[in-house]
């Protein structure tokens, strides 16, 4: 009777199974951390996995061993990539929630910037006097150039949210717009007689009448159909401005696909889910440059953009001379023909008259969200160069800049715009001390 009592019960065993997987569950993320015997796929975007803790008793005392061991074990935890993906699977699946870098699942599952959305809506328009004073510096620094011989072009790149603002979220559609930091430069560049080109209002129209679409699902820029109109529209404009050496195009072929290719797909792969919203019907073009006539040169161009200027770097080495540049955010060269540059990667340490000089062109390309900045500082520094600060007036900036610094809120922002750009905290606060002298300049 004992031996019958001892016997586990059906119950009993499902208990212990229970508890087995539970343990098991528990164990294996270690078990992960440790050996790594199941291969996981990278997150998309980018992270950098916090740095290894160093002990020190003032470290323990203040609470910063503590957390830094945290951080650290966190991000090396067993399956993480697996638990981030399903979690954020769940809720786009389920919400239509984006769980990266504010994204807005739109109509349609349209993939949308929330800042870029707020930006357009007119939430943080900068103001008149500043999209003023800038314009008027920017025609300062055009006619100054042409003097030279050089053509400055500013063209703004479309937004998505601007294109698509129709496919946005009911919640924003219910939203008054008010006047946007883009719509202020197109309408006082174009009144000042600036060279613009403005693809914002270009890509608005081509958006009915493309045959194919000019901005992907599950991409923030412009597709790469997109971007081939706007650099055959861009070489004709600059044609028409007088200069020849650009080449005509055309699209020899176009291939179909439903696999998205280059940046088609940036904010769907920042998602990290494990089954990205079906991409739409794409087309990839194959541009062709008419060859250059006998006696004509490529044109020695100095580009400043954002990451939309990534979008035109395949194609300089075909019409442009190894002379050229791109100046990412005016802050690093991110192109130079091939291999390093001589003169060094940081723009801010460059001799900005020096690289004016013998320039056929100067094109600046930032999207409409980016017009908040404006131009990262481009246009500042050369009515700087062409119209220089006294001694006194150095000294004034440089006090401002201090206070800038001294600002606990000011310098928190200004670090994580670092971070989230790549740029020089240094080359920040300098900026933006130097507007604000500007502004009873």
């Amino acid at each position: 009777m004992n031996d019958v009592a001892s016997r586990p019960t059906a119950h009993q065993g499902l208990k212990r199974l229970l508890l087995a997987l539970l343990f098991a569950l528990l164990l294996l993320p270690a078990l992960q951390a440790k050996f790594g015997f199941a291969k996981l796929a990278a997150l998309g975007g980018y992270s950098e996995p916090a740095p290894r803790a160093d002990f020190s008793t003032e470290a323990l005392l203040n609470n910063t061993f503590q957390t830094g061991l945290e951080k650290y074990l966190e991000d090396r935890i067993g399956f993480r990539e697996w638990m981030i993906r399903l979690r954020n699977q769940l809720a786009y699946s389920l919400f239509k929630l984006g769980r990266a870098n504010n994204t807005v699942v739109g109509e349609d599952d349209i993939l949308f910037d929330g800042n870029a959305i707020d930006t357009d809506l007119g939430k943080n328009f900068v103001g008149e006097q500043v999209v003023a004073r800038n314009v008027r510096r920017l025609r300062d620094v055009q006619d100054t150039l042409a003097r030279h011989g050089t053509l400055l072009v500013f063209a703004i790149a479309p937004g998505k949210s601007g294109v698509y603002r129709d496919q946005q979220p009911a919640y924003y559609r219910r939203q008054a717009a008010q006047r946007s930091t883009y719509a202020a430069y197109a309408e006082k560049m174009a009144a000042a007689g600036v060279n613009v080109l403005d693809y914002g209002a270009l890509f608005r129209q081509w958006r009915h009448t493309s045959k194919y679409p000019i901005f992907p699902r599950g991409g923030i820029h412009w597709s790469l159909y997109g971007r081939d109109l706007a650099v055959d529209t861009l070489f004709g404009y600059l044609r028409q401005h007088g200069r020849p050496n650009f080449p005509d195009t055309r699209m020899r072929s176009i291939e179909l696909s439903k696999e998205p290719r280059d940046t088609d797909n940036d904010i769907a792969k920042a998602l990290n889910l494990f089954r990205e919203p079906e991409a739409f019907l794409m087309a990839y073009p194959n541009l062709e440059f008419k060859p250059l006539s006998p006696g004509q040169r490529k044109p020695n161009v100095l580009l400043i953009a954002d990451s939309f200027g990534y979008g035109l770097v395949p194609y300089l080495p075909a019409v442009v001379s190894q002379e050229s540049r791109f100046w990412y955010y005016n802050e690093l060269v991110a192109w130079a023909g091939t291999g390093e540059p001589p003169e060094g990667n940081q723009v801010r340490a460059l001799d900005l008259r020096s690289q004016l000089h013998g320039r056929d062109v100067v094109l600046l390309l930032y999207t409409e969200p980016n017009l908040l900045t404006f131009d990262h500082g481009f246009i500042d520094n050369a009515y700087q160069l062409f119209h220089p600060y006294s001694e006194a007036e150095n000294a004034q900036i440089k006090r401002i800049e201090e206070q800038l610094q001294a600002d606990t809120t000011v310098a928190n922002r200004v670090w994580r715009q670092s971070y989230k750009d790549n740029i020089d905290p240094k080359a920040i606060f300098y900026r933006e001390a130097r507007a604000i002298f500007d502004k009873e300049r």
